[in-house]
């Protein structure tokens, strides 16, 4: 029975190191597939937005920035960044940037933009290299920094991230859950107003018929054709 007992409970560690292990990796590949940078040439006069779609309100969205020198004997080409939130509020804006951050939190649900302008003589067709990373939610979260800051442990950031994660999970499945609830509803009208036309367009037919066929009545009685 010990014996039995023992290789229980090591089979249980067992499993338990497999999942601290699973969840781990997949807490790990979740914010390499997430947090991506993307980078583009923007060219003397003109300007460049990209959107971050669908952020809910009270969410911290956190951007990095970097932009490349002029070359020597090339006119100046200043960049300005300007980011607006659902709102249309500015929340950020820069002139001259070379590069940084920017972060803040949101008011409102709904989508984020941000614009950077080549203020170059457009004459000039001389592009400069922008290069942005934008994380929202959990990804903008640096649990490293809080890990020096809070002075705990390793195990412990994990069961926080653990926790955020968990919590992000909760939200979106609540979000899904009452957008699954709004399009049934959506639904339910239209599959309703779809009845109603129906039944509208069959009385008008059936209206339509009798009088074609009272007034085809009276022309042949009319003309005595019956």
């Amino acid at each position: 029975c010990l014996w039995l007992e023992s290789l229980h409970v090591g089979s249980v560690r067992r499993k338990m190191r497999v999942s601290s292990f699973v969840l781990t990796a997949t807490l790990v590949l979740d914010q390499c597939t997430r947090a991506q940078s993307f980078g583009f040439d923007l060219l003397a006069g003109r300007e460049k937005c990209f959107v971050e779609e669908d952020i809910d309100a009270g969410v911290l969205v956190v951007g990095d920035y970097a932009v490349s020198e002029s070359r020597p004997g090339n006119p100046r080409m200043p960049i300005n960044l300007k980011v607006k939130d659902a709102r249309g509020k500015v929340v950020y804006t820069r002139e001259n940037l070379y590069e940084g951050k920017f972060a803040f939190t949101t008011e409102s649900e709904g989508d984020i933009t941000a614009c950077f302008k080549n203020n170059g003589p457009p004459r000039y067709k001389m592009p400069r290299r922008v290069k942005v990373k934008v994380r929202h939610g959990l990804e903008a979260q640096d649990y490293e920094q809080a890990l020096k800051q809070d002075d705990i442990s390793d195990l412990q950031r994990q069961l926080v991230e653990v926790e955020d994660l968990t919590k992000s999970i909760v939200h979106d499945l609540k979000r899904s859950k009452d957008f699954e609830e709004q399009m049934r509803d959506l639904s339910e009208l239209i599959c309703g107003r779809i009845v109603w036309f129906g039944i509208f367009t069959l009385l008008v037919l059936v209206a339509a018929s009798v009088v074609q066929t009272r007034w085809l009545e009276s022309y042949m009685r009319k003309h005595k054709m019956i």
